[in-house]
């Protein structure tokens, strides 16, 4: 399974920060639209250009900076703005990819009942695996994971910048018949 398992008769079961949950046929796919990136940037950026306006308009007000406030406004807006756009474009496009092209993390083959990597090779029976949530060291977002008895297994690292984790994990445990955890 080299190419997406994917069909353009696919649908998105749910989706949050850019991690999608896809049902096509028997298969529950968990997919990724990389929206991380493009979101920590969109927002580094935004609070540069809010630091920065806001920081050289109070100077400019209080006549430290020899600058008149509208300039004050003006030039780092020149600089931050047009790099801001630039980011939110790369997400907007990020979010109008067509399922059948996002990356894929796993499938979760309903009829033949087991666990597959991106590549179509069997990991584990889903009556052995267990999905759900795991702290991630150093983020302050859970990551979704397939437990089972012999390793866990990263299905997907949801941002806080991009959405955060949502109800995730009990999506992904209903789409393939798992109680709630």
């Amino acid at each position: 399974m080299t190419a997406s398992p994917v069909t353009p008769a696919a649908r998105a079961l749910y989706s949050s920060s850019g991690v999608v949950l896809i049902e096509d046929g028997p298969l529950v796919v968990v997919a990724d639209r990389k929206l991380v990136g493009p979101a920590v940037a969109a927002f580094v950026v935004g609070m540069v250009w809010v630091i920065a306006v806001g920081g050289m308009t109070a100077a400019a007000a209080v006549g430290d900076l020899p600058l008149h406030p509208l300039v004050a406004i003006l030039a780092p807006s020149v600089v931050l703005l047009p790099l801001l756009a630039v980011f939110v474009r790369a997400l907007q496009a990020a979010r109008r990819r067509p399922l059948q092209e996002l990356a894929v993390s796993a499938v979760f083959d309903r009829a033949a009942g087991v666990l597959l990597d991106p590549t179509g090779r069997p990991i584990a029976p889903l009556t052995h695996v267990r999905v759900g949530r795991r702290i991630q060291i150093g983020s302050s977002s859970p990551a979704l994971v397939a437990r089972m008895p012999d390793r866990t297994m990263v299905l997907a690292r949801p941002s806080p910048f991009a959405g955060g984790m949502g109800d995730l994990d009990r999506a992904l445990a209903a789409a393939i018949g798992q109680p709630a955890q």
